[in-house]
């Protein structure tokens, strides 16, 4: 039996073979778990129950790995439903992304920080574009929504997952009043003005994060609305 496969053994019997789907998804439970500082091909190795050197003949380093990280979370979004009306596709795909980084607050940053671009993205992607286009827009604009949409549910979740800290969004709904007065204020300069006080409360302290999120998006999708029917107006002129 070759080297390799003696080394992907497990101590119980034989072990499921070591591919990159494997590798990859071992990364993303050791992110989940420990934060991506935590993650290196030793960890790895470790977690997989292999020689880390067995990981390199899967993936080139790191980088690939955080590649493949990145790429696994989108795979997590659900497909675009191609009868659905653009808008509620247009809010799947928020509610999706910023989904990502509630349940992955560790690893999601890397949707951001990692230029990957899978086929489950570009679907979804190609999906919106092709409903945006039969609601009334051309491609540049259309594509400058998907964009938009994109920076506001990666921003805001970045946000949440920044602001909120380890507690979380569960941690802070559970919060009373107090608490979160409490949180607020120590990071309040000593001696801030009352005035500056109430407005750090009416905007922090009593904030919630899913009617903010929402609001933002119906926002954004109402400004949409009024695009797509000034482009079926342009439409029926010519």
């Amino acid at each position: 039996m070759p080297e390799a496969a003696i080394e992907e053994r497990r101590d119980e019997g034989e072990r499921a073979p070591l591919t990159r789907e494997r590798v990859f998804e071992a990364a993303l439970a050791v992110v989940d778990d420990d934060g991506l500082e935590a993650l290196s091909m030793r960890r790895l190795g470790t977690a997989l129950g292999v020689d880390p050197m067995a990981v390199y003949r899967h993936v080139d380093g790191k980088d690939a790995v955080l590649d493949g990280v990145a790429g696994l979370l989108w795979g997590e979004l659900p497909p675009a439903d191609a009868g659905e009306d653009w808008a509620d596709g247009l809010r799947s795909f928020a509610r999706g992304v910023l989904g990502l980084f509630r349940r992955h607050p560790h690893a999601a940053p890397l949707l951001i920080q990692r230029f990957v671009l899978p086929r489950p993205a570009l679907e979804a992607v190609h999906a919106h574009l092709e409903a945006l286009r039969a609601a009334g827009l051309d491609e540049p604009r259309a594509a400058q929504i998907i964009r938009s949409l994109l920076s506001f549910a990666m921003g805001y979740g970045l946000a949440e997952v920044t602001c909120l800290g380890e507690p979380g969004l569960d941690g802070w709904e559970r919060m009373s009043e107090r608490e979160r007065l409490l949180c607020m204020a120590r990071g309040l300069p000593e001696g801030v003005p009352g005035h500056l006080i109430d407005a750090a409360a009416a905007v922090y302290a009593e904030c919630d994060p899913e009617a903010c999120f929402e609001s933002g998006l119906e926002l954004f999708l109402a400004g949409v609305r009024a695009q797509c029917a000034e482009g079926m107006r342009a439409r029926r002129a010519r």
